[in-house]
């Protein structure tokens, strides 16, 4: 790795304190300007407060997240306001592993959904426009995490009552909590699928199930939810 610079360590000391650490700001030194940046971006994730016991994410967590200082004097958020620049979580997803007791695999995604796309994170957050979904099961920390909502439609593998399936639930709040308008998953080989989801003005309530072909090892399918939401129409792939 080459070597920070005297006058890389003095750009990136914005307290002043002649060392880089904790107290100093974490993106102005690294923000190229307005003119190179359209989105801000923050993952969002809940994996419970252990890695053994499933448990739901807290009342408010992602207003939480947003909020946190991590150096310096302004929150992520503040920072991407102060800029209006709009936010999207690239990733989001609350985690369950079907070994662990503790929290269902329902209970542990829909508190994290419903935050994330609930009236109180909209009102608080204005500028968070757009979350995709990492609707993927992989192994991490030792255990099978699995974060998927789109092929939750039968039993689950911890053997618990179909009050566990995820999917329906997950269609069922649009309506309810959000203004999210469109899903699309993408699969390849080797990789993850995402649904995408995206806030949009009010308008009339539809469901409509979307899916196309397969061609060279990938395919293509989706649900466009327009709930309450204006017919705008973004796709992660």
């Amino acid at each position: 790795a080459t070597p920070l610079t005297a006058a890389d360590i003095a750009a990136a000391d914005t307290n002043g304190n002649g060392v880089i650490d904790t107290g100093d700001d974490p993106y102005t030194p690294y923000y190229p300007g307005n003119e190179y940046v359209d989105w801000w971006g923050a993952s969002m994730y809940w994996k419970g407060d252990t890695i053994t016991i499933n448990s739901a994410s807290p009342s408010g967590y992602i207003s939480t997240q947003l909020n946190e200082v991590l150096g310096g004097n302004v929150s992520s958020y503040q920072f991407a306001k102060q800029r209006n620049l709009p936010i999207i979580f690239p990733e989001m997803a609350g985690s369950y592993c079907a070994q662990n007791n503790g929290s269902t695999n329902l209970q542990t995604k829909q508190q994290f959904w419903r935050d994330v796309f609930g009236p109180a994170t909209r009102a608080e957050f204005p500028l968070l426009k757009m979350a995709l979904w990492f609707d993927y099961s992989k192994f991490e920390d030792n255990a099978q995490r699995d974060f998927t909502i789109s092929n939750l439609n039968n039993t689950l593998p911890d053997g618990k009552s179909s009050l566990n399936l995820v999917g329906p639930y997950f269609k069922s709040d649009l309506a309810n909590y959000s203004s999210v308008i469109y899903s699309t998953n993408l699969m390849m080989s080797g990789s993850g699928n995402c649904g995408c989801f995206r806030y949009s003005a009010t308008g009339s309530a539809t469901l409509n199930n979307v899916n196309s072909g397969t061609s060279g090892g990938s395919s293509e399918s989706g649900t466009t939810f327009q709930t309450n939401a204006a017919a705008d129409v973004f796709t992660s792939g």
